[in-house]
């Protein structure tokens, strides 16, 4: 009797692990393949309306009569998320330089922005979807999403506000739409279907840097190319290299901004000089060299 017990407990055994085998397999391929080709299908339709110039990006709110006394600067949002670094620099504006200037040339110089409130690029699906980036020969293919002064929401949101570990891609809430500098950001996910971000770290191997030469950008009523001139690897609890700054005092302090980035990059374009006119895209996600580590993506606007 007690051996036929023991034979009985050593079958209930062997069965529980088979069923914790075949449990943690099936959570594996779910998580692997079934629930990252699900998510991405999402994106299907609203790539093939973009694809068909269906999708329009819109300014519903800024008009060519519209009252400037609503502008004002924008206040620099100190919180940072877990994943994005809060290093963004805002140039500030003294008093003297604002009584001495109207708001009219302040905004014609840049120094002024318009608020969220005043400037709200409308889409089809949600009205903070201002934009789409796509990569051309790499799986970077989806709508750019902002939310002004929060950097956490779109890193656990889609572009149909619903929830989704995988994020979205998103400018920095600490910037603005068109500013001389944009840092987009999105999640390093599944190596099998290359989600989000997850390709740019590709931009770290010389050969795929020089055969993914472009970024397409599509914001503002208006599509543009931006040229990749550099890749750089940061290590956030060691570099102290700011990525995120978009406001400049002049000229050339954008150019020492600009240089310094690609002083910092691993990978760089041939003769490239910066100028004084350009406009950079950063982009951004997170790699595994270290715990706290990036690769960034520096653009220039052709």
């Amino acid at each position: 009797m007690l051996k036929n017990n023991k034979k009985t407990a050593l079958r209930v055994i062997a069965v529980c692990l088979a069923l914790v085998s075949v449990g943690s397999f099936g959570y594996v391929g779910y998580k692997q393949y079934y629930e990252p080709k699900t998510k991405e299908a999402q994106y299907d339709e609203i790539r093939e309306k973009h694809k068909n110039n269906e999708l329009e990006f819109q300014n519903d709110s800024k008009t060519e009569n519209e009252d400037i006394s609503n502008y004002s600067v924008p206040e620099r949002d100190e919180s940072s998320s877990e994943h994005e670094p809060d290093d963004t620099s805002r140039a500030s504006v003294s008093n003297d330089v604002t009584s001495e200037n109207s708001k009219e040339d302040l905004l014609s110089s840049n120094i002024i922005k318009p608020t969220m409130q005043e400037q709200t690029y409308t889409f089809e699906y949600t009205d903070r979807t201002f934009g789409w980036i796509s990569v051309p020969g790499t799986s970077i293919d989806y709508p750019v999403l902002y939310m002004e002064g929060d950097n956490d929401y779109y890193l656990t949101h889609n572009y149909a506000e619903q929830y989704d570990s995988y994020g979205s891609i998103y400018l920095d809430g600490n910037q603005y739409i068109g500013a001389k500098n944009m840092t987009l950001y999105g999640h390093n996910i599944n190596a099998y279907y290359n989600s989000m971000f997850r390709p740019l770290v590709n931009y770290e191997n010389e050969y795929f840097f020089d055969s993914h030469p472009i970024i397409e950008f599509d914001y503002d009523s208006g599509s543009s190319e931006w040229e990749v001139i550099g890749c750089m690897i940061a290590d956030l609890q060691k570099d102290h290299v700011s990525f995120t700054k978009c406001d400049f005092l002049d000229d050339n302090d954008f150019l020492d901004y600009g240089n310094s980035l690609l002083e910092n990059c691993t990978i760089r374009k041939d003769g490239v000089e910066l100028r004084a006119d350009d406009e950079l895209l950063t982009l951004a996600t997170c790699s595994y060299h270290t715990n706290d580590c990036r690769t960034i993506v520096i653009c220039r606007r052709i």
